[in-house]
């Protein structure tokens, strides 16, 4: 068991370009395996559940392997990065205004929303477009997942999640939060005209 603990100790510590390690197993005697790498994976089997209680994902039967890595590890990996960059934006289109309302009213610390509001605002933009994203979106269906194994290179290229991404849901978050105050307030307070 130590000796299989070990490897993987080589493996990501030795490697050049710091590879991503799984290790896999099915007994007690790849527990402390399974611990050291990256992400484990414990196979439920004769050995009893100590591998299983050791791992990050447990599967039933070895053949399984190619479905969670491909087909789930791909969607979540897709569908985690959308709700870190969806996150950014809902907070940036949240706050921008607060500051912008702030100069127009001397800094005197009146609320531009109503606790409601932000209550209703959570809900509506935090909780359920996340929660629909997460039961609905498949951009690619399982079996074409599997037939063609070159979209996880996109995950491993850092395609779904990067700077630039994460630039972009910053910028839409900003763009959309001057949109949404000026708009506002040009309707509630009309065009401010020049001295």
């Amino acid at each position: 068991p130590a000796q299989k603990a070990a490897l993987v100790k080589l493996v990501r510590g030795s490697v050049v370009g710091n590879p991503t390690t799984l290790a896999i197993g099915d007994g007690g005697n790849d527990a402390s395996m399974i611990q050291e790498a990256h992400v484990g994976v414990g196979i439920l089997g004769v050995e009893g559940r100590q591998a299983a209680n050791a791992a990050d994902f447990t599967i039933g039967q070895f053949r399984f392997l190619q479905s969670l890595l491909f087909v789930h590890g791909r969607w979540n990996l897709r569908r985690i990065s959308i709700v870190i960059g969806y996150s950014f934006y809902k907070n940036f289109l949240l706050v921008l205004p607060l500051a912008f309302y702030s100069y127009f009213n001397g800094f005197s610390g009146t609320p531009l929303y109503e606790s409601y509001l932000l209550a209703t605002f959570n809900l509506a933009f935090t909780s359920l477009p996340i929660l629909i994203l997460g039961i609905f979106d498949i951009d690619v269906s399982a079996k074409m997942a599997l037939l063609v194994p070159s979209l996880y290179q996109l995950g491993i290229n850092r395609r779904y999640f990067n700077s630039w991404t994460l630039i972009g849901w910053i910028a839409r978050g900003v763009l959309h939060s001057v949109l949404l105050f000026l708009t506002m307030y040009t309707v509630t307070l009309g065009w401010p005209s020049g001295p």
